[in-house]
């Protein structure tokens, strides 16, 4: 599949303002060494910064997830890769689960992972339709969202892209689609709804661990709907929680109550955690119902950049 189509930087600028600074303005040190070995490896096309450090959720000692971007699944100079990564006094691991290498660089964690930019188009073309997949996976409760590759792309921070790639790639998925954000908010209504109908049905605190598996679903299907009524690509790691959060349009204190529901769970009051989570429900159905919504987020600051 062809890369994304060009745009102007005009363009992009317009999407994320301030998001592509030049190489010279990384001051993190770590980002840094990465940018000055992998970028001379043949095949990668682009790198950024993704995960915590990207949306702005990160905490002291959060882990740096850097992404290597490609045009093709083959043309990576594979022993290339190796040798960088033992350079930056890494372990290499191989592609499963795109996870390349796991890095310890100045006492700071790094996992590097790679990325098809053709794929990731692919996936903003669907995501225009309305269209994702959804499979099974240990890590989410929900499932993984296709839509999620879109993210990867829409929360990176360009690091080195030197054609222009990865800054095209992020400007195609803007604005975000409006059959997506129908689609996204029908499917997670109905299955956040779905699993509070079996969790009223709990009546013994013995089957805590069963409830408990309900509300997380539903939990995760009231974020997903929330990141579509403010028009946001959904992020299903644990950051995502922290970025609804920051969120125009979702119901007051969100965050609170969310927890308030699994604290009453745990401590035998089922009645107080389905009533509430009833309440939790039906507001952030009403949000949905609001044509409100935020435009794209401005991805924050690479690490270190102000200090540059």
């Amino acid at each position: 599949m062809p890369a994304p189509k060009k745009k102007s930087d005009a363009a992009v600028a317009e999407v994320q303002p301030a998001a592509f600074p030049p190489l010279g303005a990384i001051a993190d040190p770590v980002l840094q060494r990465i940018v000055a070995e992998l970028s001379s490896i043949r095949g990668v096309a682009a790198i950024g910064i993704g995960g915590s450090r990207s949306i702005g959720t990160a905490v002291p000692g959060s882990d740096y997830d850097v992404i290597l971007f490609t045009v093709g699944d083959n043309d990576v100079d594979q022993e290339a890769v190796e040798t960088c990564i033992r350079k930056l006094g890494g372990e290499w691991i191989g592609k499963q689960h795109k996870l390349l290498a796991e890095l310890e660089i100045d006492g700071r964690k790094v996992e590097l992972f790679f990325r098809s930019i053709p794929k990731l188009a692919a996936e903003v073309e669907a995501a225009r339709k309305g269209v994702f997949r959804r499979s099974m996976n240990a890590l989410h409760v929900i499932g993984f969202l296709s839509t999620i590759m879109v993210s990867y792309a829409t929360y990176v921070r360009p690091l080195w892209d030197p054609q222009g790639l990865l800054r095209q790639l992020i400007a195609s998925a803007f604005p975000y689609p409006e059959p997506l954000r129908e689609k996204m908010i029908s499917t997670f209504l109905t299955e956040g709804k779905l699993a509070l109908i079996h969790a009223g049905k709990v009546r013994s605190v013995n089957d805590i661990a069963h409830l408990m598996g309900l509300y997380a679903r539903a939990n995760m299907s009231w974020l997903l709907v929330l990141f579509a009524v403010n028009r946001q690509y959904p992020v299903i790691d644990k950051g995502g929680r922290r970025l609804v959060a920051s969120f125009p349009n979702i119901p007051n204190s969100f965050e609170f109550r969310t927890k308030a529901i699994f604290r009453a769970a745990a401590a035998g009051d089922l009645k107080g955690a389905i009533d509430e989570a009833n309440r939790l429900h039906a507001e952030v159905a009403a949000c949905s119902r609001q044509q409100g919504g935020g435009a794209a987020l401005d991805t924050p600051k690479v690490p270190g950049a102000d200090a540059a």
